[in-house]
């Protein structure tokens, strides 16, 4: 049986009819070249046992191509149509959790059948799904062949949310609000009965009005989250799914409020429930809590001053820990308070949200979120003592957005789109005016607004969200704090700002030009520790003890005299070893690379010398691997050519500082680098790197 992947291929290979390469077929579906062989050994299994007369004919050097005729065609097409697709055993329990949704069990003969598995592997699928089932308080029975899942309503309607959250993005939802109709691209997937039949323009609006007489402006994300909440609810309601024993407090009673009596009644239809019954009552209770807990623009009433107090409090308390003031402090204030108002009602009913960018954020400013946490741990008055990571997080973008940035000139007209709130747009907009002074940031818009935006209003927009539809003004998608692709993208644009690719080459340049201009007016008794000296102040680490040299290598990682091709030949070669010492990922080749092939990079840092190095998440741990050539080679788009290359990976500015100086030493003595350059036998090198570390102790 043939893979969804495997019936791809086959539908190129019938439609273009001459060779298709494997570099082609590599480029389009992200597979090693084994395992192409593999698919096309595979299907060319398949169509010998359809029969026919079918061949694959398979060339090393042009790739492979099928020929046939109309009436092959017509053959191979209807029994591929026959085919039912393969399911792995994670998309199988994906499609059975599915099921378990919108039905109320589902037979176990039937999905043997459907997925053409044995009893053995689904009981094994049934086994995993159980597990994982209970991240969600929620179990499953099976009895007389039939399976269902058991638990609380408001539990099996969490699962569903996040469900349709890994369906579909919250790009492909907000444009729900300006169509008001399911889009041709959500219906093409086999999900599309999840919300296909639900009153699009009906959820739209009710949220619309609830925001109008509410006086409340949610966020995009927020906006996301409640219509996918309202589908949940009414796709539940349809298939008499109710929440039952609903524990209504005050806060939960907001629609019975007389200026909430048209939304009432137009939820009340919406949903297709009896007026005043116990089933209006607890569901208008349910979606209250999920109004309460959604992020809004701006806050109001007591409850919002008492938040607005706390924020105080919180700013505050970040300043004195961190000895500084932020800047557009009072801004800060009123945003981190709304955002509190709505987290607060999340903490309280156990409603968890996804920060999108934590993990850019433990990243970049874990020091903060570690240092947030304690506050709350020390301060239980504040009544956040059980707030998720997550939510920390979201705090922790608020307050840096207020860390002082750099003045700018007016240039590029810069629009910000993001779809988390307040404080994710302010960080963003920091990040961009810190690395690119030279723009004008014309303020921060939400989706919806972003449609009308024109380029009377911006030249660019700078946004979080990846929108497909077409907008009137150019716009490009970024992480909010701007990764070096991102910076990398930007640049072209917008032309260069401050942006140096998180590499040591400046400190580098600015040892040697230094170090030269010393020269030309005293005598040098020891260059080796004028080097050291001046590399250790540039880099801030003076006192710093740093690893001894041999630490960070291998002899595996010393190439000597090699012969390749051209450079990516030598970063492959380099990479591979620091792989095979736990240094980095497989991946850290293809960032370094890129920063060769993409910009006009600075690794040259003396003639014949490339130092290529930045900073990643794909490194384990601080090392090095270096390569002597045979004959020099260009170094990417550069003309000068090296013949010696130093990749480095740097977990940290400390333990590489050691690397650095011996690199500084050699590359500033003419005997060093006559020496290492002809030099055939790693042994040599090595016993010099251990000669080099007894004289620097």
């Amino acid at each position: 049986m043939l893979s969804s992947r495997q019936k791809k291929i086959l539908e190129r290979l019938i439609e273009e009819e001459a060779f298709v390469s494997l570099a082609d077929l590599n480029k389009a579906y992200q597979l090693s070249p084994r395992t192409i062989r593999q698919d096309l050994l595979e299907i060319e299994t398949w169509l010998m046992d359809i029969g026919a007369g079918f061949s694959l004919e398979r060339h090393r050097k042009y790739g492979a191509r099928l020929i046939l005729g109309e009436k092959q065609k017509q053959v191979l097409q209807e029994a591929m149509y026959k085919q039912k697709d393969y399911l792995s055993a994670v998309q199988r329990r994906q499609d059975m959790q599915k099921l378990l949704l919108l039905n109320s069990s589902i037979h176990v003969e039937e999905l043997c059948e459907d997925y053409q598995i044995s009893m053995n592997t689904l009981q094994n699928d049934y086994n995993q799904l159980k597990t994982e089932m209970e991240d969600y308080h929620l179990m499953l029975s099976r009895e007389n062949k039939q399976i269902s899942l058991v638990g609380e309503e408001n539990n099996k309607r969490m699962l569903f949310l996040d469900f349709l959250k890994e369906q579909w993005t919250e790009e492909e939802i907000l444009e729900l609000y300006v169509t008001r109709r399911i889009s041709a691209s959500m219906n093409e997937t086999d999900l599309e009965d999840m919300i296909s039949d639900v009153d699009v323009h009906g959820v739209v609006s009710w949220i619309e009005q609830v925001e109008e007489l509410s006086g409340i402006a949610f966020i995009d994300a927020s906006k996301y989250e409640l219509f996918l909440n309202c589908a949940v609810q009414w796709k539940r309601i349809q298939s008499g799914q109710f929440i039952a024993d609903f524990d209504k407090d005050d806060e939960l009673k907001i629609f019975e409020d007389e200026k909430f009596t048209a939304v009432r009644e137009q939820f009340r239809r919406l949903m297709g429930l009896e007026d005043a019954s116990l089933q209006l009552s607890n569901e208008l209770a349910y979606i209250s809590m999920h109004l309460l807990g959604a992020r809004r623009l701006s806050g109001e009433g007591d409850y919002w001053l008492k938040c607005q107090s706390l924020s105080r409090e919180i700013v505050e308390t970040f300043e004195q820990a961190n000895r500084f003031r932020l800047s557009n402090r009072e801004n800060i204030i009123i945003a981190l308070s709304t955002h509190l108002q709505s987290a607060m009602y999340r903490m309280k009913y156990h409603i968890h949200i996804d920060n999108p960018y934590f993990d850019n954020l433990e990243k970049e400013y874990r020091k903060y979120i570690e240092q947030v946490k304690a506050f709350i741990e020390k301060n239980p008055h504040w009544g956040l003592t059980t707030l998720h990571r997550h939510e920390i997080g979201f705090i922790v973008v608020h307050l840096c957005a207020g860390l002082e940035q750099e003045a700018f000139l007016p240039s590029k007209r810069i629009a910000i789109v993001c779809s988390s709130g307040l404080g994710t747009s302010r960080l963003l907009e920091r990040t961009v005016r810190r690395l690119f002074p030279q723009v004008f940031i014309t303020g921060q818009f939400s989706v919806k607004e972003a449609y009308g935006l024109t380029d009377k209003d911006a030249d660019l927009i700078v946004t979080t969200v990846p929108f497909t539809q077409q907008l009137q003004v150019n716009h490009v998608k970024v992480n909010p704090l701007l990764s070096i692709a991102d910076q990398q993208n930007l640049e072209r644009i917008i032309g260069r700002g401050t942006y140096q690719a998180n590499t040591e080459l400046p400190i580098v340049e600015t040892v040697m030009t230094i170090y030269q201009s010393v020269k030309k007016h005293t005598v040098v008794l020891n260059e080796g520790e004028l080097f050291n000296d001046l590399y250790r102040y540039f880099s801030g680490n003076q006192g710093a003890m740093s690893s001894e040299v041999t630490s960070l290598t291998a002899p595996s990682c010393i190439h000597l005299r090699e012969k390749v091709s051209d450079w990516r030949e030598v970063l492959s070669i380099l990479n591979q070893s620091l792989v095979k010492q736990d240094v980095v990922e497989h991946t850290y080749e293809t960032e370094v690379a890129q920063i060769i092939n993409e910009q006009e990079h600075h690794f040259i840092v003396a003639p014949g010398v490339a130092f290529p190095h930045l900073s990643s998440t794909a490194i384990k741990k601080t090392g090095f691997a270096f390569m002597t050539l045979e004959e020099p080679i260009s170094f990417g788009g550069t003309e000068e050519k090296v013949w010696w290359i130093i990749l480095l990976a740097a977990k940290d500015k400390i333990q590489h500082v050691t690397a650095v100086e011996m690199m500084l030493e050699v590359v500033n003595s003419k005997e060093l680098l006559d020496k290492l350059r002809h030099e055939r036998n790693i042994d040599v090198v090595w016993k010099w790197m251990l000669e080099y570390e007894e004289g620097s102790k």
